[in-house]
């Protein structure tokens, strides 16, 4: 199946996958602050409260989060006890992971659910994702990147003829020979139920 590079959005807009698969989307240049994958059916998550400064929350979905963090007067976003660069903006939550402010007026934040993602000041040059079919993938960005979409098959795998398929083509080749148990009879009939052991 061919796959469809759709024209990159403007920051913060979703662009859906329609292409009926799963896609691997390669980003590359310009100054992206989040990749965001959004799941098909994304699963309704709650937003804590913004605890005292400094106090980590945690995320105990077992799934990443995207926060927004807003408004408040801030210095520093921790993601897992390491400073993000951030001080607003969306910031990736791993599943188990947890998120920290330093702030001296409290900033409001929501949290998403996420399929994949990745946050920070400058994310590395190229990154990849996979998205899933009926997804969507959301770019922050303050100067625009560009962006292959591929089929994830040939990307990761590359065609080969399996070692297994030029066995056949040899002179006395016994599939029951290769199997992990010896042959046995089923029923009265020899071979039937080969590779079963009992």
């Amino acid at each position: 199946m061919t796959v469809v590079t759709p024209a990159v959005p403007a920051t913060t807009v979703a662009a859906p996958n329609s292409n009926g698969q799963f896609v691997n989307v390669t980003v590359t240049g310009g100054t992206v602050t989040g990749i965001l994958v959004a799941p098909p059916l994304a699963p309704v998550v709650a937003t804590p409260a913004v605890p005292a400064s400094t106090v980590a929350a945690s995320n105990t979905n077992p799934f990443p989060v995207a926060v927004t963090v807003t408004a408040g007067t801030v210095t520093v976003i921790s993601v897992g006890g390491v400073s993000s660069g951030l001080t607003a903006g969306v910031l990736v939550v791993p599943a188990g992971s947890t998120i920290a402010i330093t702030y001296s007026v409290a900033p409001t934040w929501v949290w998403t659910a996420l399929a994949d993602g990745r946050s920070g000041t400058a994310i590395a040059s190229p990154s990849s994702v996979m998205l899933p079919p009926g997804g969507s993938i959301t770019l922050v960005y303050s100067a625009a990147p560009t962006w292959a979409w591929t089929a994830p098959m040939p990307s990761i795998y590359a065609p080969v003829y399996a070692s297994y398929n030029t066995l056949a083509e040899l002179a006395g080749y016994n599939p029951q020979t290769l199997l992990p148990y010896p042959a046995h009879a089923e029923g009265g009939l020899t071979g039937f139920g080969a590779g079963v052991s009992n």
